[in-house]
């Protein structure tokens, strides 16, 4: 098994995510799921915490944090339980053409809502480079996909002790 940081959500830190959904109404899946993204950014801070990372929120960005002058984009998928490291990450082919962040950060969030995982990173160039290229209505690996999409496995991206070191170290 590898080694994930593992956050397991207050009751609190649910409430103010899902009172914050208003702030995501523009996320792909639309409002009802919007306050997903704010639960793995909440999982997120409370890794760079735990990693002793000095972390800058930003707002009305591209990106969702600063680290040690690097940008982060910290993205979120609702799965059923602990991921497993021959599931996938991945994003849509269309945010190929954002402004790319230093390092995209992943993370797992079980649909009870309870708990979420970070599994790991890459650096954004090599994301693309790396990742694996699906059309939309393509099937792989038992997945339709509804759009254009680039995939890896999590057992291909960066641990998250390493993506601590590389963060912090600044590279």
């Amino acid at each position: 098994m590898m080694a994930y940081y593992e956050h397991w959500f207050t009751e609190e830190e649910t409430a103010a995510a899902t009172a914050g959904a208003a702030a995501y109404a523009g996320a792909f899946h639309g409002g009802n799921v919007a306050h997903v993204g704010r639960l793995g950014e909440i999982a997120f801070e409370r890794w760079a915490a735990s990693e002793s990372l000095l972390i800058t929120k930003l707002d009305a960005t591209s990106f969702d944090y600063h680290i040690n002058g690097q940008r982060v984009e910290v993205r979120t998928k609702r799965r059923r339980g602990c991921p497993q490291l021959h599931y996938d990450v991945q994003m849509r082919q269309s945010d190929r053409h954002k402004p790319q962040p230093d390092w995209y950060v992943f993370l797992s969030l079980d649909y009870s809502q309870e708990a979420a995982w970070l599994v790991g990173g890459m650096p954004g160039g090599m994301w693309w480079w790396r990742s694996l290229r699906y059309g939309a209505g393509e099937t792989a690996r038992g997945t339709t996909y509804r759009e254009d999409t680039a995939v890896m496995a999590i057992n291909d991206i960066v641990v998250p002790v390493d993506v601590a070191l590389d963060l912090r170290e600044g590279q």
